[in-house]
């Protein structure tokens, strides 16, 4: 067993929770390593001391403010009046339609801004195609006649 595996059962090994064949195997590692027996000290210790700890005592008017509390937010919520149903539509609608609504907006900005850059380019097309038509007549105009 190496010292990681080691390291990862030694709580369990404190609190005598391990497998007879994995304590086999953590007692013999331990019985080679230094390191792992120290560190198994520090925890044992480490236990010894936090059992040591006296446990916090619980306010006497614990249970009575929690009463009160609950008291009060019942009472919250009797008093709270019922939303209308254009109420209760505005609540359904307001966080599903604001991510469509902001990219609805960023869509017709990026058209517009498009369209503006790109429309000094549409007169000269314009133009050239008009060119193109009239000289297309004429030359249908010379072929008939």
């Amino acid at each position: 067993m190496s010292c990681e595996e080691t390291k990862q059962l030694l709580s369990s090994y404190i609190d005598d929770v391990l497998s007879l064949p994995a304590r086999v195997a953590v007692d013999a590692h331990l019985g080679k390593c230094p390191i792992c027996r120290t560190q198994l000290s520090e925890l044992r210790s480490l236990t010894r001391d936090l059992g040591r700890l006296s446990r916090p005592a619980l306010p006497t008017d614990l249970a009575f403010s929690i009463t009160d509390a609950l008291m009060i937010e019942a009472a919250a919520q009797r008093q709270a009046p019922e939303p209308s149903f254009t109420g209760r539509v505005a609540l359904w609608l307001e966080p599903r339609l604001m991510p469509y609504t902001i990219g609805s907006f960023a869509s017709v900005i990026l058209f517009i801004s498009m369209f503006a850059a790109l429309r000094p380019h549409f007169g000269p097309s314009r133009s050239s195609n008009a060119e193109r038509h009239l000289c297309c007549r004429a030359q249908v105009r010379l072929r008939s006649l």
